[in-house]
């Protein structure tokens, strides 16, 4: 009987060890996917804010020759843009508010240099908390892929349509 116990205690030690060591891999696995992801985005980042700026300039350029009231507006509106980005440079995650702003300035600086091809319409629903955290850029990179590959490639042009709920405990954008 005492041999049985034994064993049976054993086994049971076997299958914990055995049940650490694959939660600890778990681990490890989740954090180098992690740590991946976050050299990918922030890849993907510096080399969008340079051709973007680019394109933002040439698109001022042009309404500093053709309306300077223009200009004049969508240079202030590069300056925060400019200012959003560089305040959140070192960050992977910021505020929803930060992200809503930094889209809005997104979206009047394309409006610069698409003019009339599109409009877009961005909603917080109340019962969402604007200082929630989120991934920075996770609204603009899709804002940018439905502009790039859906609106802009149509001659008729598009709407974005932006929305931020809440559902149970989850965002939904």
């Amino acid at each position: 009987f005492a041999l049985a116990v034994v064993g049976i205690v054993l086994l049971l030690l076997i299958g914990l060890l055995f049940f650490i060591i694959n939660k600890n891999k778990t681990i490890d696995l989740f954090n180098r996917i992690k740590l991946e992801n976050e050299m990918q985005l922030n890849t993907l980042r510096s080399k969008i804010i340079p051709h973007f700026t680019k394109n933002v300039l040439s698109a001022i350029g042009h309404f500093a020759m053709t309306d300077r009231l223009k200009a004049s507006h969508y240079i202030s509106v590069f300056s925060k843009f400019t200012g959003l980005t560089l305040a959140n440079a070192d960050k992977n995650y910021v505020s929803l508010s930060d992200e809503i702003e930094y889209i809005k300035n997104y979206l009047e600086l394309e409006k610069s240099r698409f003019a009339d091809v599109f409009i877009y319409n961005i909603q917080v629903n109340d019962d969402v908390d604007t200082e929630s955290i989120i991934p920075k850029m996770i609204i603009q990179l899709h804002t940018e892929n439905a502009l790039k590959h859906g609106i802009l490639p149509k001659k008729s042009g598009g709407f974005i349509d932006i929305l931020v709920s809440r559902e149970a405990d989850h965002l939904l954008l």
